[in-house]
């Protein structure tokens, strides 16, 4: 668990995170300062690209949403 939030790797707690505050953004919940670099330094992780471009190619939307 020390991993887990901590960006050194991207783990399932970053992604479960990541796709709530993705949510909140979505129906303009407005983040934190904090919560909002967080959100911005995992969307940006190749990782978690990868998995984006996998779970939605062929759509409107294929990157993931960094508006704040």
């Amino acid at each position: 668990m020390a991993n887990d939030l901590t960006l050194e790797r991207l783990s399932a707690a970053d992604v479960l995170l990541t796709t709530c505050l993705d949510w909140a953004v979505a129906i303009e919940i407005p983040l934190s300062a904090a919560l909002t670099d967080y959100r911005h330094s995992v969307v940006w992780r190749p990782a978690y690209r990868a998995a984006w471009q996998r779970n939605f190619a062929g759509r409107p939307t294929a990157s993931p949403r960094t508006a704040t």
